[in-house]
């Protein structure tokens, strides 16, 4: 390579770094090329030289000798055929770097934003630290950012993405479970052509700008465990592609609007811990693709809305650990896994539909009201594996179960702490054995009370807990087993 075509690089170089200085990845990168590279450099383009350049800055700074697979890197063969993660078009212009899983680290330096043909950034779950280099909004193609899970910190400038999404490209943008502060900035509602925005796990604080409720292409919106307050769900009801909403684990101070019947494709509403307050209107009846309803943990006061029978693609709602009242309505949910409404106000009795849920595997009706009978039919569903009715208002006989092959994946089975009478019945007992069943946890009032009686006389061998009834000593409350997606 002659001094002047080196000149001429260095020169080229120099309008995306700057002055190069010693000791840098710039200047290592520099000299491998000049150096090293020359083999198959001395006859490329110098956008070619460039992009090989900024492969190799990119490589140094993210401390790439360290990378679980690494191969072709820094090597003489085409960065497009050998380099692994690197995908090219039939420009051999770079159009994606995927190394996800990768242990790259470092940080990210800003020369990654002269790829300009570039539409997809995937370096998820790595340990990558700093903060995102400012000029990404040169990128216009670019379509994918997935920096999940990697240690990068400070302020989101969503400005910096704005002139990718104007140009139609910018589809998804995935920074969760970083170490990202500050406010969500107004300019998120400008990123129009966004399908994907997941920024879970992070610190960012304040409001969800009313802004945000722009994003008519949104599919998924990812918020969970962040520090965001105030009202954000009225705004968001706007969004009338988004299929997956999850803002749990914050600290808003709001309530599911009526106008929540706009998301006609939502298909999981998951609001765990989010500081919702009122009562679940009943429009929520009209979103008839919901999957999952999932709002633990509240202050959600009012009834069931009896509307909620036509969500025939429910599998899983879980309701529990709110201020819930009213009684449980006649249930038509087909497909419907689990149903959780433990721990509120709920009275009423127990609809003998709620054990026709032929799909239904976990049923939680702990710590309520619910008075009543148990319905006679309960064992007749083969699907259960828990079935929890402890602490409630329970009144009548253990039902039997007379059927073979009923209940024969039951797991738990918790009756007490109510006020039941008579025995633990033998067809009960009798699936505790691997014979009949799988039953592992039967609990009952088998314990004698303070008026020396026991509610539920349980043979030898069949309860696994015994209390004394609901005047009885208060037991702890075992911690059950949660299927949902810590969706989750």
């Amino acid at each position: 390579m002659t001094d002047d075509r080196k000149r001429s690089i260095m020169l080229n170089i120099e309008k995306i770094s700057g002055a190069i200085l010693p000791n840098t990845a710039q200047y290592r990168s520099l000299d491998w090329i000049l150096s090293k590279d020359i083999d198959i450099n001395s006859c490329m383009k110098d956008m070619s030289i460039l992009q090989r350049y900024v492969l190799a800055v990119f490589f140094d700074s993210t401390n790439g000798q360290r990378w679980i697979k690494n191969s072709g890197w820094m090597g003489n063969e085409n960065e497009c055929t050998s380099w692994h993660g690197i995908l090219c078009d039939d420009n051999m212009d770079v159009i994606g770097i995927s190394l996800d899983a990768n242990a790259v680290g470092g940080t990210l330096p800003r020369e990654l934003t002269e790829l300009h043909a570039i539409r997809t950034i995937s370096l998820y779950n790595n340990i990558i630290g700093g903060s995102i280099p400012s000029g990404v909004n040169k990128l216009r193609n670019l379509e994918v950012v997935d920096l999940e899970k990697n240690k990068l910190t400070g302020t989101v400038d969503f400005r910096d993405f704005i002139s990718s999404s104007k140009s139609g490209s910018l589809k998804s943008l995935r920074l969760s479970f970083n170490q990202f502060y500050g406010t969500i900035s107004r300019s998120v509602g400008s990123l129009e052509s966004l399908e994907d925005l997941w920024i879970a796990g992070n610190s960012f604080t304040g409001t969800v700008p009313k802004e945000m409720g722009a994003l008519h292409d949104l599919e998924t919106l990812f918020m969970y465990k962040n520090l965001l307050t105030g009202e954000f769900l009225d705004s968001l009801t706007s969004l009338a592609s988004l299929e997956v909403l999850d803002a749990s684990f914050n600290t808003f101070r709001d309530t599911i609007p009526e106008s929540i019947g706009n998301l006609k494709y939502i298909k999981d509403i998951i609001l765990q811990s989010a500081g919702i307050n009122g009562s679940i209107p009943a429009e929520i009846g009209q979103l008839r693709e919901l999957r999952k309803l999932v709002v633990p943990g509240n202050d959600i006061s009012g009834q069931i809305p009896e509307e909620m029978n036509g969500l025939h693609q429910m599998t899983f709602l879980q309701m529990n650990d709110n201020q819930i009242t009213g009684f449980i309505p006649e249930l038509d949910l087909p497909v419907l896994l689990s149903l959780d409404l433990s721990n509120n106000r709920i009275g009423g009795t127990i609809h003998s539909s709620v054990f026709h849920l032929q799909s239904l595997r976990y049923l939680y009706l702990e710590n309520n009201l619910i008075r009543g009978t148990i319905p006679f039919d309960f064992g007749r569903s083969l699907s259960l594996e828990d079935i929890y009715l402890r602490d409630n208002l329970l009144t009548g006989t253990i039902p039997d179960v007379v059927r073979p092959g009923v209940l024969s994946s039951i797991s738990e089975l918790l009756l007490n702490r109510n006020n039941l009478h008579g025995p633990v019945p033998d067809g009960i007992c009798n699936l505790r054995s691997t014979t009949f069943g799988s039953l592992v946890n039967l609990w009952a009032d088998c314990e004698t009370n303070t008026e020396g009686h026991i509610n539920n006389v349980c043979a030898s061998g069949c309860c696994t807990f015994c209390t004394a009834g609901k005047n009885g000593q208060k037991h702890f409350l075992r911690r059950r087993k949660h299927v949902a997606r810590n969706v989750l």
